[in-house]
């Protein structure tokens, strides 16, 4: 007897031969659970660390778990990932299940390549060397390696975590949102109820003729569901993942869920601005500079500016699509698949959390390249500081005024002069300025 897949089972389970068949009968292999496959190789894993003879140590897990472990470094980390995992439980073990697609060979790869990841620095590292592996690393640590793995910038095609607003610049109507819609379509025929015996399943065809009535044409709408096929974020029933047919029935697969919980975090938006085409140069290059130093890359600040932009192109450019489709149909299904508010209130309490209230809103009222009048109401060697209206004072430094700034009648103290926005950080609470020539 061949054990089949749970999809089959289900989709034929009223058609011969398995409608005679005993109900005895077991006719597919349910996984165990991810964390009792962790527990067991961690633990194995443990136990042949004490053979040494050295002490051991112990904590419980918030599920009731006790965790053993040996007081030796590889002991300590191995321990504090697993009380990262758990701690965070309906974040990163959801996320690991979601992704490996109930495969747990493929969970214990993303856990092995969490654990070497090199995103876990020597900081993080030393925490968990002095804590006796009590440290739990922070949330924004465990995203942002999920999301990077192994490699500094973020790159679509090598994470797990796919970037689902990518937009090919040669199409002729670059869409940002079509690999979004795709899954929200099929997770919308996944929910509902059906008569027949695939459930969850839509045959491409029917797809197809669904997205184009938001303006997806049909070749983008097949590169991008092969690409999402191949991404584990929707399943064939044959299980093939090219040269897919009108005739083909596709679903939403685990891994296409966990994208659609995790789209509108800022950490995940922030990641992906890395790999994202955008039609404004200026902005690649703000957010290019941005993650250029590797000291500064992974911070909040940048975190917070590189999420935002990447967000208000997105707005921008629904604002237009939705627009288009509302001049021509009765309803607003567009705007509801494509909507943003999520992304922008994450990104406003994470804002709200890491800066000062006068600092707030300070990229639009301060917009980069914007001309403003302000008053100079402090001057050092390194340059002048001006302040603006709402009380925010930005630096314009010396290398971009006169070498004689200091002994400049128009630039004393008191004095009003014109600025033009370089650069806003608000969790820094810095704003970069240009004195403009008619100053």
């Amino acid at each position: 007897m061949l054990p089949l897949r749970e999809e089959t089972y289900d989709n034929h389970r009223n058609e011969p031969p398995l409608d005679t068949a005993l109900k005895d009968l077991v006719f597919r292999i349910e996984p165990p659970l991810f964390q009792k496959i962790l527990f067991s190789r961690i633990n194995l894993a443990l136990r042949e660390l004490t053979r040494s003879g050295q002490r051991t140590l112990s904590y419980n897990l918030s599920n009731g778990v006790r965790v053993e472990y040996p007081a030796s470094d590889q002991g300590y980390y191995l321990s504090s990932i697993l009380r990262s995992i758990f701690e965070h439980d309906l974040h990163v073990r959801r996320l690991i299940v979601g992704l490996s697609g109930r495969n747990m060979r493929r969970a214990l790869e993303i856990f092995l390549e969490f654990c070497t990841s090199g995103h876990i620095g020597a900081e993080e590292i030393t925490k968990i060397r002095l804590s006796e592996g009590q440290h739990v690393l922070p949330r924004s640590l465990v995203t942002n390696v999920l999301l990077r793995v192994n490699q500094r910038y973020y790159n679509s095609d090598a994470s797990y975590l796919k970037n689902l607003f990518g937009a090919d610049e040669h199409d002729r109507r670059p869409n940002f949102f079509v690999r979004l819609i795709i899954l929200k379509l099929l997770a919308k025929v996944w929910r509902s109820p059906q008569s027949g015996s695939f459930k969850g399943y839509i045959r491409v065809e029917a797809l197809r003729h669904d997205a184009a009535r938001f303006g997806i044409e049909e070749s983008p709408l097949r590169r991008e569901l092969e690409y999402l096929v191949r991404a584990f974020c929707i399943v064939c029933e044959d299980f093939r993942q090219q040269d897919i047919t009108d005739s083909d029935l596709v679903s939403i697969a685990p891994a296409g869920h966990v994208h659609l919980e995790i789209y509108c975090e800022q950490y995940y938006l922030a990641a992906v601005s890395e790999d994202s085409w955008f039609d404004d140069e200026s902005v690649a290059r703000q957010i290019a500079v941005r993650i250029t130093d590797p000291r500064k890359h992974y911070l909040p600040s940048v975190t917070l500016e590189n999420a935002d932009d990447l967000l208000e192109q997105l707005e921008a450019r629904r604002t237009k699509e939705v627009a288009a489709y509302e001049a021509v149909h009765s309803d607003n299904d567009l705007a509801i698949l494509t909507d943003l508010s999520a992304a922008r209130s994450n990104i406003g309490k994470f804002e709200l959390a890491n800066t000062q209230p006068a600092w707030v809103g300070a990229n639009r009222k301060f917009p980069v390249g914007s001309i403003h009048v302000g008053t100079i109401v402090n001057s050092e060697p390194f340059g002048l500081f001006v302040e603006l209206s709402g009380g925010l004072t930005g630096l314009i430094h010396s290398s971009k005024l006169p070498p004689d700034f200091p002994s400049r009648t128009e630039l004393a103290l008191k004095n009003r002069v014109k600025v033009k926005v370089l650069s806003v950080e608000r969790i820094d609470r810095r704003l970069e300025l240009q004195l403009m020539p008619d100053s």
